[in-house]
């Protein structure tokens, strides 16, 4: 009576704390209530009554009102400690849960009161050694991040706890609850090298074996397997041990751990012939990881073959064909391991085994059809038997796991064996006709057949009608339309199976149903796709596709933004290219609907449809009403569309002037229609009055390069474009200066002059085709190196220069001819002006985002030593330009850099100094401030220090960059808000170095958490300070989570506690 009261009792607390919780109203009551409760409950569990009921209570108050224990953190951490070590293990085991709550959410000197006692243990004198143990797991599962800071003492302690379990009484308990913690903490997240040291006391783990017997090795086999002592608790440490490498190898770094992969791997395969069957499968579980993660790591899968052919459970059995499989599947298997795996498939597939087995071997036999073909081709009339009564099962599961299986079957070994695959294609109809086959039957069953009937063809004889006619009947079914479209989608002539005449014939019989499932929005893409399949097959077969496309054409067009849209485009295509009248009838049909909704199509549904209008050849009456069409239906939606909407139709007008002249090339149209007449209409558009007409005309003129050499009126258009504000008359500029000589030979005179608007007005063209003033215009280059520019535009010279580099590497790229202008350019490197020299760094970097495919890799890489000797240049603005080139190879080219990087790293960290030398006195009006011309140097060498973090060399440079971080915490409040980012960054990349340099950081972070803001502060000012003062107290949390116990960590903690020091002064 008085446990169900107890019982009762906590029920109804913690419905209290429950319901009080869920309202932001009652936090007053909450916290009474808290006050009132730990007090009591502390003296319950100090006087030893009962105990485990007012521990279950402070748990779920622990839980369930963590934010009003603050005030209490101290008494429950001395209460709980004091019974952690209870001899009553209820009562232990409660509060080393409470302590791991209270470890989740208390101040960092409750932390290091928990950890300091409650970890006492794993040090001398060793007092509680299993209780602290048990402790630091609870501690992983519920604060891991905490625990990272003590990660790596904590690993060696915990070494250590296993070297002396021998001599404790309860040496195999101790040892599994040392590989649980440890299994605990890698789920909390280690660096590589914590892990490595866990993945070799695990590996010396799974040999723990101390009452392994004597004559053991007298037994055979099958002997040693069934042996089992149930006072033996040492294999509980050999299973621990195996989870533990699962933990470790199951992680998406388990990568990093591959270099122990080998010795691991030996040892687990060792555990494959333990006594005990649940080592031997978490042993097999922690191997396949292992394969998972290190895809190189050796494996002798003969001993795996061997220990596995003699596992007999049901789960084992089931375990073990799971793993084989993988092998399989990875082709780890030795060809002379291939007949025994094969034979163990087929036994468990021809003894009817347990359900979980049967399934393992039908995929196993799946993946040995693929891998060990000879062997499956000798074993076919066995394999096709068991495939059969397995798809004939009743086991829903197994039936369709076999459908799949017979698949590559069908294709691997139904050709050289065609009898025992007919045999097998007989069962595959029985099941899919069966009255209980439901859609995923249906579904393999169907891809099982389209594969039969392309590896057997004509060998299929009889059957082929009856497969055929299920297909037909399963295609009028809404469940499995879907999968019989995709059929005959791979049904094209270049497989046997399109050329095979009864699937013609076939073919044939479904364009009705086709036709109209192209029709159907569901099913719309799948049949356009299989229409255009069958069209392909036989040219008797074209004609009646082409019929049906022209009634959707006409009657059923879908929607400009539906997917159905570009498969139908793409027939309209194919058969405009066969038929040029019908091209035009179908066009005459299609354009209408579909021009006033060009912007709304898809990219490629617009480019097929730009191309099908090419067929419009013979017709310049089409032509000209096109025309007019596109120029209407732009400027009624102009307002709507916006650019992107003129950009569509200028490229549909562009085609249409296209055809145009290429008609007055040939003298096609009755009245001989000249080119310039062709490019006059749209010139025409730039007379209207509306700015729609005009914006459309320009974005055309702009599409129109190729066609712009010869045309007279170019030189009085590009005046017009150069002095209107219309949209689109930049794109028209940067199109006339490309395709018209006359247009582009003034410019190119400027530049040669040194004029900088020339320079503007030609950098959009070169960037557009560097190959036009590359190849036609060779003055450009020596202009654009000039000294005027580069001193007067750097940055817009930069990127001309880059892109006429880039054109030149190009054009010679594959040939034994060098970069002439790449050479060039690095000669200016060393020029005595430092424009120049920035320039070419500028330049540069520039050239990265052009060199997508990495092609000049192997030239920029000669370039990087020059880049970096720029880092200690006299001129600040070549640093400047220096360190920038150096941030985007580190993020585009890090391969490049590395290597050359070391030496220049000082320089780097140099830049991030206060160089008094740079900073002037500027009068503004009736005051002098101060500008300082090296801060943007030091914020652009910091942003490259947290790209450098990003890199292999993090661990390496986190101490200079720590030093370059304190000099940041103590600059410009820009130049601090970046320093506390950067420390953030290093914590997480070199945590064990932040922490040493703690005592370094604390001062100018005490400094910024102590700051006040001046009484006439702007809002501005006051925003900034917020700012960098929030920042500052991000990276005291991160530090406190890295050495909350530091003394300097202890004043910063103290200093982050008071409310924010960014306030107005009295």
């Amino acid at each position: 009576m008085r446990r169900w009261v107890r019982r009762k009792t906590n029920t109804a607390i913690r419905a209290i704390l429950k319901e009080l919780t869920a309202s932001e109203r009652c936090a007053d009551t909450t916290q009474a209530l808290v006050n009132v409760l730990v007090p009591f409950l502390a003296t319950q569990i100090n006087e030893n009554t009962h105990q485990t009921t007012a521990l279950d209570v402070l748990n779920d108050a622990l839980t369930l009102a963590p934010s009003h224990m603050a005030t209490h953190q101290g008494s429950i951490a001395h209460v709980l400690l004091a019974h952690m070590a209870s001899e009553r293990s209820a009562v232990a085991r409660r509060a080393i849960q409470g302590l791991a709550h209270l470890a989740a959410l208390c101040m960092p000197a409750t932390w290091v009161l928990i950890t300091d006692r409650g970890l006492a243990g794993l040090s001398p004198p060793f007092h509680a050694e299993t209780a602290s143990v048990q402790l630091l797991q609870a501690l992983a599962r519920e604060a891991p991040v905490s625990i990272q800071a003590q990660a790596a003492i904590r690993v060696e302690q915990l070494h250590s706890v296993l070297q002396r379990a021998d001599g404790h009484d309860e040496t195999d308990e101790l040892r599994e609850t040392c590989l649980l913690t440890l299994q605990a903490m890698v789920a909390a997240g280690l660096d590589v090298q914590t892990r490595l040291v866990i993945a070799h006391m695990a590996q010396s783990a799974l040999a723990y074996d101390p009452n392994a017997a004597d004559d053991m090795d007298d037994m055979d086999d099958d002997d040693a397997l069934d042996v089992s002592d149930d006072d033996d608790l040492a294999w509980r440490v050999r299973r621990a041990a195996c989870r533990l490498l699962s933990e470790l190898f199951s992680a998406p770094d388990a990568h990093e751990l591959c270099a122990a992969s080998p010795a691991i791997s030996a040892a687990l395969c060792e555990r494959l012939r333990e006594r005990e069957e649940a080592v031997r499968l978490d042993a097999l579980t922690a191997l396949r990881l292992v394969w998972r993660a290190c895809t190189d790591a050796p494996l002798d899968s003969h001993v795996l073959v061997e220990a596995l052919r003699t596992w007999r459970s049901a789960s084992a059995q089931a375990a073990a064909l799971a793993a084989l499989s993988e092998l399989a599947e990875r082709r780890m298997l030795a060809t002379h391991d291939e007949p025994v795996v094969l034979s163990m498939a087929l036994y468990a597939l021809e003894n009817d085994a347990h359900a979980a087995s049967y399934i393992a071997a039908l995929v196993l036999v799946r993946y040995m059809c693929c891998q060990a073909l000879a062997m499956a081709q000798e074993a076919a009339s066995r394999l096709a038997a068991s495939l059969a009564h397995a798809v004939r099962s009743t086991n829903h599961r197994a039936s369709v796991e076999a459908l799949h299986t017979c698949e590559p079957f069908f294709a691997n070994v139904g050709p050289t064996a065609p009898g025992p695959a007919c045999t097998l294609v007989d069962a595959v109809l029985a099941r899919c006709e069966r009255a209980d086959a439901d859609a995923s039957v249906h579904d393999a069953g169907l891809v099982a057949l389209n594969t039969a009937l392309r590896a057997l063809g004509e060998r299929a004889g009889e059957r082929i009608p009856r497969m055929l006619a299920f297909i037909n009947a399963r295609l009028s079914l809404e469940t499995t339309r879907t999968r019989c479209l995709q059929l005959v989608q791979s049904w094209t002539p270049e497989q046997v199976l399109g050329s095979f005449e009864p699937v013609q014939e076939f073919a044939l019989t479904c364009l009705p149903l086709l036709a109209d499932l192209a029709q159907r929005p569901a099913t719309a893409v799948n049949a356009l796709e299989a229409l255009s399949t069958v069209s392909r097959m036989k040219p008797s077969h074209v004609h009646g596709v082409r019929d049906a496309v022209r009634h959707m054409v006409v009657h059923n067009l879908p929607a400009p933004d539906s997917p159905s849209l570009l498969p139908l485009l793409e027939l309209v295509n194919r058969f405009s290219n066969l038929d040029q009248s019908w091209a035009e009838e179908t066009l005459d049909a299609l354009l209408p609907p579909l021009v006033p909704q060009l912007a709304r199509m898809s990219s490629p549904s617009f480019n097929v449809l730009l191309d099908t209008m090419s067929f419009l050849t013979s017709s310049y009456e089409q032509l000209t009403v096109l025309f007019t069409a596109l120029v209407h239906a732009w400027v009624a939606q102009s307002s709507e569309l916006g650019m992107h909407g003129a950009q569509v139709y200028a490229k549909a007008l562009s085609r249409v002037v296209t055809l145009l002249l290429s008609q007055a090339q040939r003298g096609n149209s009755g009245e001989r229609l000249s080119m310039p007449t062709a490019l006059d209409r749209v010139e025409a558009l730039l007379h209207e009055p509306d700015t729609a007409s005009q914006t459309l005309g320009y974005m055309t003129i702009s599409e129109q390069v190729a066609n712009l050499r010869n045309w007279p009126k170019a030189q009085a258009v590009f005046a017009q474009a150069s002095a209107s504000t219309v949209p689109g008359q930049a794109m028209a500029v940067t199109g006339l200066l490309i395709g018209s000589p006359a247009c582009r030979a003034p410019f190119v005179q400027a530049l040669a002059n040194g004029d900088v608007g020339a320079l503007r007005a030609l950098r959009d063209p070169i960037k557009r085709s560097p190959y036009v003033f590359y190849s036609e215009e060779p003055t450009v280059w020596t202009s654009v190196m000039g000294p005027t520019f580069c001193a007067a535009a750097p940055d817009m010279t930069s990127e001309c220069v880059a892109y006429m580099v880039w054109m030149d590497t190009q054009m010679k790229m594959g040939s034994e001819r060098e970069f002439t202008l790449l050479h060039e350019l690095m000669q200016r490197m060393t020029a005595p002006d430092a424009c120049g020299r920035a320039v070419v760094l500028g330049a540069l970097r520039a050239i990265l985002p052009l060199d997508s495919t990495h092609d000049l890799d192997p030239a920029l890489e000669s370039c990087v030593p020059a880049i970096l000797q720029r880092l200690s240049d006299e001129d600040v603005s070549v640093r400047q330009a220096a360190v920038m080139a150096l941030r985007a190879y580190l993020q585009s080219r890090t391969a490049l850099v590395l290597k050359a990087l070391p030496p220049f790293l000082p320089s780097l960290y140099d830049l991030t100094r206060v160089r008094t030398e740079l900073q002037r006195q500027v009068r503004m009006g009736p005051f002098t401030v101060m500008h300082d011309d090296g801060l943007d140097l030091r914020k652009n060498a910091l942003e490259t220090l947290g790209t450098l973090l990003d890199t292999p060399l993090a661990r390496d440079v986190a101490p200079d960059v720590l030093a370059c971080v304190v000099r940041a915490l103590q600059d410009d409040d820009g130049v601090k808000l970046m320093g506390c980012l950067l420390a953030v960054h290093v914590a997480d990349v070199a945590g064990e170095a932040v922490r040493r340099a703690i005592a370094d950081l604390a001062p100018p972070l005490q400094a910024i958490l102590a700051r006040q803001v001046r009484d006439n502060a702007t809002k501005q000012d006051m925003e900034k300070a917020s700012e960098i003062d929030l920042a500052a107290r991000r990276v005291v949390k991160r530090l406190a989570q890295l050495d909350p116990a530091s003394p300097a960590m202890a004043e910063l903690l103290e200093r982050a506690a008071t409310p924010s020091a960014v306030r107005r002064a009295a």
